[in-house]
């Protein structure tokens, strides 16, 4: 079964283009970047901070920007979340603080981004872009992260 969620296209600066997918946690709603460049899905710590983090034990969660500036996440499973008014169960997501990036997104284009959705998503569930539609495609859902 092939399962769609649409995104919008959003012009940030002339000839500089984001897509945008909306998405709930709980009441919450608020925008994510598909962003096909980032390795995981990350979130913004404050929409998951009552979730259950992930701990391995010696291990350090960090992430790199594309500056290659470090930015210390956690591991997070979010029990349900709407990405495109599609429900996802158990989804393992990093969070970390996206204050700065979405004043940005403020200043640019008079919205809030609290989250990337990462390739690692369009991965696990069989994820096809295509942005002439403006559409996303998931062909093979994965099972939820336990």
């Amino acid at each position: 079964m092939e399962i769609t969620i649409p995104f919008d296209i959003k012009e940030i600066e002339h000839a500089s283009f984001h897509p945008i997918v909306a998405a709930q946690i709980n009441d919450r709603q608020f925008n994510m970047i598909l962003d096909t460049g980032a390795s995981r899905t990350v979130l913004s710590s404050e929409l998951v901070v009552s979730f259950e983090k992930i701990i391995k034990d010696g291990e350090e969660a960090f992430a790199a920007g594309i500056n290659a500036q470090r930015m210390d996440v956690e591991q997070v499973v979010v029990p349900s979340i709407w990405i495109g008014g599609v429900e996802f169960k158990n989804m393992l997501v990093f969070s970390t603080d996206l204050e700065a990036v979405s004043s940005l997104y403020e200043q640019m284009a008079q919205m809030r981004v609290d989250g990337l959705l990462g390739c690692d998503f369009l991965v696990d569930n069989g994820g096809i872009v295509d942005f002439n539609k403006q559409k996303i495609f998931l062909n093979g859902l994965k099972k939820p992260h336990k």
